[in-house]
């Protein structure tokens, strides 16, 4: 055993999270109150006084648009020591993830209407990638990398499952389409869990 963990003693839960300065603890109070917001808003349906009723994914992306760009901020990108300092590629991923997620808010109604879930432009394919992996990387910060690679095990199905044996066969997707459809979908992303989460915890 190390001199370091003789003198630390084992890691504690709150090893896991970044201490932040005020300037971040700053961010993640307005997150989170910019959540709440929008689930009271939901909740109370206070678009009949605003004149604005979001439809319900616009807003579980708008919840996941404040949300997990978050996970970026608070959970570093390794729990090793030295790795717990907030690194620019921390903020790049934080900005990166609330555009995605916010298009996808904005573009709402787009996706519905014209059934991108199912058959999306090309632009909002690659969208769908960058959210999925971007929510990959969130949950691989939070939950650790044994969630992380049983999630992508079953995510990556649909690019082989024309080549799978006996039962396991189905229709194969591209890369383009299954990404699409985790992200524009309500299976997926914005699946029971995240729906759960925005309709009755938050």
């Amino acid at each position: 055993m190390s001199d370091r963990a003789d003198k630390d003693g084992p890691a504690k839960p709150e090893d896991e999270f970044r201490r932040l300065g005020p300037l971040w603890q700053g961010v993640l109070v307005l997150g989170m109150a910019i959540a709440l917001f929008l689930s009271a808003y939901q909740v109370f349906n206070l678009g009949r006084y605003t004149g604005y009723v979001p439809i319900e994914n616009q807003y579980y992306y708008a919840v996941v648009a404040v949300l997990l760009p978050l996970a970026y901020i608070v959970f570093p990108i390794s729990g090793r020591p030295g790795w717990d300092r907030l690194a620019w590629y921390d903020v790049v991923l934080f900005l990166a993830s609330f555009g995605v997620f916010a298009f996808l808010a904005v573009s709402a109604d787009r996706i519905v209407e014209e059934g991108w879930e199912f058959s999306a432009p090309d632009t909002m394919q690659w969208t769908g990638l960058a959210a999925c992996l971007l929510a990959l990387e969130a949950t691989r910060r939070a939950g650790g990398l044994v969630v992380t690679a049983i999630i992508v095990l079953f995510a990556i199905y649909p690019l082989f499952a024309g080549s799978l044996p006996g039962v396991l066969e189905g229709s194969s997707e591209s890369l383009g389409d299954t990404a699409a459809f985790y992200a524009l979908s309500t299976e997926a992303l914005i699946g029971i869990p995240i729906r759960a989460f925005a309709g009755l915890v938050l």
